[in-house]
């Protein structure tokens, strides 16, 4: 993203959902690659998170404030959970066992420990909560990872530019 290069991207029918595109991008990630995987709102995926796990990637990942996810650390945590303007707090994530049935997956969802960072918008009352696995507060602080997920947005811009210059929405088919 940073050197603004596209590895890999993925075209689907209008009905096929970003998770399952995400589960093709995969095979292009090395194992125990050192990636930083950024993601929406739209990824809340156990089995996605849990497969860039195990290939050594680490997540980024914004949650939506419905989640349970979100819900149940507020929960579980109620004592620790201090709405600053930034708040920080690691703990360990259980994928709902439902998650594995979803997807068919042979994948073993196990724990994760991940870090939850709240962060209110200056002048807001809106707080947005990110998800990562970058567990070390010294070598990534809250600050850097909010400015990071902020950069994503270049992401969405290149997409942009590729579906206009591809003009993909006009593009159709019966046949290979």
């Amino acid at each position: 993203m940073l050197n603004e290069l596209t590895l890999d991207l993925q075209f689907d029918r209008y009905k096929s959902s970003e998770q399952a595109l995400a589960f093709k991008h995969l095979k292009f990630l090395p194992k125990q690659a050192s990636a930083i995987v950024l993601m929406d709102r739209g990824y809340r995926d156990s089995t996605l998170w849990g497969a860039l796990n195990d290939r050594g990637a680490n997540i980024l990942v914004r949650l939506v404030k419905t989640s349970s996810m979100v819900k149940e650390l507020k929960r579980v945590n109620f004592k620790r959970w201090e709405y600053r303007k930034i708040h920080d707090l690691t703990t360990t994530y259980h994928p709902p066992k439902s998650a594995q049935k979803k997807h068919g997956s042979t994948m073993e969802l196990k724990p994760l420990p991940v870090r939850v960072i709240a962060c209110r918008r200056p002048g807001k009352q809106s707080t947005f909560f990110f998800m990562t696995t970058l567990l070390d507060v010294e070598k990534y602080p809250a600050k850097a990872l909010i400015k990071l997920y902020q950069s994503r947005w270049m992401i969405e811009e290149d997409i942009r530019v590729k579906k206009c210059r591809s003009e993909i929405e006009n593009f159709s088919g019966c046949s290979v």
